[in-house]
């Protein structure tokens, strides 16, 4: 219902990897996976496009264990915009980064 209803609805939509792969059907295995991913997000309808919690493995272009954000912005005239942020990943459990964001977007 999520990928059919909600989000044809939606104009901003972060989703994690995880929930990435299963609103678009395709594995994230590189950085040109969530570029697409991005623009399949983009034709169901959200202007702006944020995946969290990517991670490629350790083989990584960008290399090491860090995590990666993945911006991607819809403009006006159908250009897209992008933006690739690596995020250190820290040892522990880390509750409400989620929602951490999507308030920090939203505002």
């Amino acid at each position: 219902i999520y990928r059919e209803r909600v989000l044809p609805l939606a104009d901003i939509v972060k989703p994690n990897q995880y929930e990435c792969e299963l609103l678009t059907g395709q594995k994230l295995r590189s950085e040109a996976d969530a570029v697409a991913a991005c623009d399949a997000l983009h034709e169901r309808g959200p202007r702006l496009v944020v995946i969290t919690s990517l991670y490629y493995g350790a083989h990584h272009v960008h290399g090491g264990h860090d995590r990666h954000v993945m911006g991607s912005e819809r403009t006006a005239d159908g250009r897209r915009r992008r933006v690739l942020i690596a995020v250190p990943r820290l040892a522990g459990y880390w509750s409400g980064l989620g929602d951490l964001i999507a308030a920090l977007l939203l505002a």
